[in-house]
């Protein structure tokens, strides 16, 4: 009689057991399913930052958009959606997909206000918001986000994403204005190097060479990321060649072609190279370079610039007219 009752619980333990595995294999799938989707977009933060191309849209991000779709449409009750969608959000705006990055940090914002990601979709529809050229909504979000918060980072991120809608607008010189605003008021490093790089890119445009170069000196100086740092210096080597500080120009241009994270810009790098060897009068020098960059990098944008940097110098060559 004993052993059959024990038999008979051991019977029902298994049997729960089972009834259970399908809730537990649920769990697991739509954990995966988000786990994916952070993977992803970790993976893609990583290839972006660590790229010189300022304009690098890592597939990483595509596949946290797929995983992350996946997830809503499999698991539409998951704890995990409104995480998704902001994961999803970040991941088309670095896609330069912003209509649909705004559409997912929209549906955070009226689906889900106890977020602990709810502030921050803030700031960042505010940033679609800024490349849509939206300037109102943009101004009223981002606005609002700076009167509601008291976290100093976030409201560094909201002033830097004004500063941008006047860069946007190409108002260079006004938007120059905000980053290095931006730049006094922030504690935060990094925030800090890049409000320096756009405050230098600005000035860039406006062709203020020497307030480049500073700009761009103080960013260096900050944390600043593999492409953010490639991007600086490259920038500010140009601008101290425009300037009429060549020698400077090679000296800094010499360290990028030394450092193995940038092998894959050599050619754009010696090109700038030899045009300021060509305004320190080494006109042979440059010539040489520029060869180089023809013959090593055919087919590419950096040899028909050398190409055209040659036709240019041999132009003003005595004799060659």
């Amino acid at each position: 009689m004993m052993g059959r009752r024990i038999r008979r619980s051991a019977c029902f333990a298994v049997l729960a057991a089972l009834a259970l595995l399908p809730l537990a294999f649920s769990g697991c799938s739509y954990f995966n399913a988000f786990y994916n989707t952070k993977h992803n977009f970790v993976e893609g933060e990583r290839e972006r930052e660590r790229s010189t191309d300022p304009k690098a849209k890592p597939q990483s991000y595509r596949k946290a958009v797929e995983s992350g779709g996946r997830l809503i449409e499999k698991y539409p009750d998951s704890r995990y959606i409104p995480d998704a969608l902001f994961l999803m959000g970040k991941s088309y705006f670095w896609l330069g997909e912003y209509h649909k990055a705004k559409r997912k940090f929209e549906e955070l914002l009226a689906n889900y206000p106890d977020s602990p990601d709810y502030s921050e979709a803030r700031l960042w529809l505010g940033k679609c918001y800024v490349q849509l050229k939206m300037r109102t909504e943009a101004t009223s979000t981002l606005r609002g986000l700076l009167a509601d918060t008291d976290d100093p980072t976030l409201s560094s991120q909201a002033q830097f994403a004004l500063a941008e809608l006047y860069y946007v607008d190409e108002a260079y010189f006004r938007a120059e204005e905000e980053f290095l605003k931006v730049a006094q008021q922030t504690t935060d490093p990094k925030i800090l190097g890049e409000a320096f790089w756009r405050a230098g890119e600005a000035a860039y445009h406006e062709k203020r060479y020497p307030a480049v170069a500073e700009h761009l000196a103080q960013a260096l100086r900050q944390d600043l990321t593999t492409s953010l740092r490639f991007q600086a210096s490259f920038l500010r080597a140009q601008a101290l060649r425009e300037s009429g500080r060549p020698q400077e120009a090679l000296a800094l241009l010499g360290k990028l072609i030394k450092d193995k994270r940038y092998f894959d810009e050599h050619g754009k790098i010696m090109v700038e190279h030899a045009l300021s060897l060509r305004d320190l009068g080494r006109t042979q020098e440059a010539l040489e370079e520029l060869d180089a960059v023809i013959e090593s990098f055919p087919r590419t944008p950096e040899a028909s610039q050398a190409y055209y940097e040659r036709g240019r110098i041999l132009l003003h060559l005595p004799g060659e007219r």
